[in-house]
């Protein structure tokens, strides 16, 4: 139970993490998240529980409202996750799968799909707290 929790708040951190670099406003679902993040390892099995449950409940909402949200075209890069996504608008067009190298074939149609100017994010994707994560991106952006 507590894995999927711990699941859960690791994609959820990414998720606004992601939303925090591009200075999107989520609302209140990541912290509502965080609140219930910090059950996930109770001792007590019973606040572990509402943990996880509120970290289930919260984590898809970070995740809709950053898509919701997203420029009209972007691309992201999770470095722990090895991971390039792009979106147009809001949906997803092209994902690695575990690997963020691309044959040429894939990265010609990504710079064509791509006009300049297309944000990419690139950020830590290891599941940390948004705080934690934002703290690795380089000064002055």
């Amino acid at each position: 139970m507590r894995s999927a929790g711990e699941v859960a708040l690791a994609s959820g951190h990414n998720d606004a993490t992601v939303a925090a670099f591009l200075k999107i406003d989520i609302g209140r679902t990541a912290g509502a998240m965080a609140r219930y993040g910090s059950l996930v390892t109770s001792a007590d099995p019973d606040q572990a529980a509402l943990g996880v449950a509120g970290v289930q409940r919260y984590a898809p909402l970070v995740h809709n409202a950053l898509i919701a949200q997203l420029p009209a075209r972007v691309i992201v890069v999770s470095v722990a996750g090895q991971r390039l996504q792009a979106f147009d608008h809001g949906r997803l067009v092209h994902a690695s799968h575990g690997c963020i190298h691309a044959p040429s074939s894939v990265m010609a149609a990504l710079f064509a799909w791509a006009p300049l100017g297309t944000p990419v994010v690139v950020f830590p994707g290891d599941g940390t707290s948004v705080k934690a994560q934002t703290a690795q991106q380089p000064a002055g952006l």
